[in-house]
């Protein structure tokens, strides 16, 4: 699976993506709107998380919307440090209220299983069997720090 990460914190890209990847799975990372719509036009992720705040340039409702105008349909979810219930109204307005919400600080099992709800034909959302995670030497610095934080993601 090739997810999609969309945040303008590169630390929690970095994170995300390390942590995919000792799964078999692929991280890719975009930090605004422009750079995600391009990696998802030349790259076809399975699905996109997005932060809702993504700083100048637009939000993740605004990717969001934009995909679905331009008749993307990959799922997605949206990550949020700020208040879910005002976060679930601005999809709503936007009408967006199929995209699955995560709160942050968020466990990565959290978005491993929202991942297994959004991607219900993809059978390989966990660890592939018989796959010993690797880990590298950025990915055990990160996950460190992950655990450090009670193995919340920030």
């Amino acid at each position: 699976m090739k997810l999609l990460i969309v945040d303008d914190d590169s630390l929690i890209c970095s994170s995300l993506a390390r942590s995919l990847i000792r799964l078999g799975h692929a991280g890719r990372s975009a930090n605004s709107v422009e750079s995600a719509l391009r990696v998802i036009e030349s790259e076809s992720p399975a699905a996109v998380l997005t932060d809702l705040d993504l700083g100048p340039g637009g939000d993740g409702v605004d990717l969001l919307a934009r995909m679905r105008r331009e008749g993307c349909q990959v799922p997605a979810i949206m990550m949020t440090g700020s208040d879910p219930a005002l976060a679930r109204a601005r999809l709503a307005r936007a009408g967006l209220d199929e995209i699955a919400l995560l709160v942050k600080p968020f466990a990565f099992d959290e978005l491993m299983k929202m991942l297994g709800e959004v991607l219900p034909g993809e059978a390989s959302v966990a660890a592939a069997p018989g796959r010993a995670p690797r880990l590298t030497p950025v990915a055990a610095l990160m996950d460190k720090v992950v655990h450090s934080f009670g193995g919340r993601v920030l």
